[in-house]
C-alpha cells in the first residue's frame, strides 16, 4: 500500500486505511481485519483486492481460495436410462383433445394404406 499513487492525489504515494476502505468500498474495520489477516467475507476480499489490482492468487493460496471439490457422486446409469426411458414412455402415450373437446389416443390411429397420398418428389 505504500507504494500505491493516492487516489487523490496521484503524484503522492502511500495509502492509508480509509483510502483502501474508499477505494475497495468497505468498512475501516474490515480493511483493519484484513490487515491483520483476520477472516472477513468472501466478497469483501475480493473488492479489496480489485482496490489494490491484485489477483486473489496474489494474496491466498488458490487451494484456500477454492478448496478441491468433494469426490464426485457415482451415477447409477442403469436407473439413468431407466427413467429416461419411462419418461419416454410416458410422453408417447399422450393425449390430443381436438376442437370438440374429445381425447384422442395419438398411439392407437389406424391409417388404411392407400388413404394417405405420398408427396411427389419435384
Amino acid at each position: 500500500m505504500a507504494e500505491l499513487p493516492k487516489p487523490e492525489k496521484p503524484d503522492k504515494k502511500g495509502w492509508t486505511q480509509e483510502d483502501l476502505a474508499k477505494k475497495s468500498g468497505v468498512s475501516i474495520d474490515t480493511v483493519k481485519r484484513f490487515l491483520k489477516k483476520e477472516r472477513i467475507k468472501r466478497d469483501f476480499f475480493t473488492w479489496i483486492a480489485q482496490a489494490l489490482n491484485l489477483e486473489i492468487t496474489e494474496i491466498v493460496d488458490r487451494h484456500e481460495w477454492s478448496p478441491p471439490s468433494s469426490p464426485a457422486t457415482p451415477i447409477d446409469w442403469r436407473e439413468t436410462c431407466r427413467a429416461a426411458a419411462q419418461a419416454k414412455r410416458q410422453a408417447a402415450n399422450t393425449f390430443f383433445a381436438n376442437d370438440l373437446g374429445q381425447k384422442i389416443d395419438l398411439n392407437n390411429i389406424h391409417v388404411p394404406l392407400g388413404l394417405i397420398e405420398r408427396q411427389q418428389k419435384p
